[in-house]
């Protein structure tokens, strides 16, 4: 069966209207829940309240809570980040969920309040989703590689060859691809160990 939704807009009794308002109310204090989660683990590991019964964060998380060290973290993480946009002062609208802060968490703190800004200004008829704050978060990050890149490329031409230079563009268009998407800290961890074997090579 094909529904149909009509685009014609119909008012709202005045009980109606308190329903929706409390309502809304409830579900945007609790999508804000994960700021208070990841205040509440802030604490936790800054003060190591979880030794008495475990002898890391990542144990207590995990038996505490079943969630891995990496969960606890993007809590934490997304916490710090609200706390910048909040003090930025400037912002008039704040991310109503973590995955809306997720992609920001990727950049420097100082850039984080202008991505959202820009977010939020460039957003589709106003409708800010996650997606789009990754896409705004992903610009940033690829001009900030493409930016460095450039200055090793200028570094090195004179001292290498053809072949080298190359092969190391290529490598480094590569990390601008993956970095483009949310970039797991297991894949981000073994890269950067691959990255250092060849420095090894080239130091023996």
């Amino acid at each position: 069966m094909k529904v149909v939704s009509s685009a014609k807009e119909e008012s709202l009794t005045a009980e109606e209207e308190k329903i929706f308002n409390d309502l809304e109310l409830i579900i945007t204090k609790n999508f804000k829940v994960f700021y208070e989660v990841g205040c509440a683990l802030t604490t936790i590991r800054d003060l190591r309240l979880y030794r008495k019964a475990h002898p890391t964060f990542e144990d207590y998380c995990h038996a505490r809570f079943e969630i891995s060290r990496q969960s606890a973290y993007q809590y934490i993480s997304a916490r710090e980040v609200m706390d910048i946009l909040s003090a930025s002062g400037g912002q008039k609208l704040l991310p109503l969920n973590e995955r809306q802060v997720r992609p920001l968490t990727r950049l420097e703190p100082g850039v984080q309040a202008q991505a959202w800004e820009s977010a939020v200004t460039s957003a589709p008829d106003g409708h800010i989703t996650a997606k789009h704050v990754a896409e705004v978060v992903a610009g940033i990050t690829g001009a900030e590689v493409k930016e460095k890149a450039e200055k090793i490329k200028k570094e090195m031409e004179p001292a290498v060859s053809d072949n080298f230079h190359n092969a190391l563009w290529t490598l480094i268009n590569v990390i601008r691809d993956e970095m483009r998407g949310p970039l797991k800290a297991k894949r981000k961890k073994v890269m950067i160990e691959s990255v250092q074997s060849v420095e090894r090579l080239l130091a023996e």
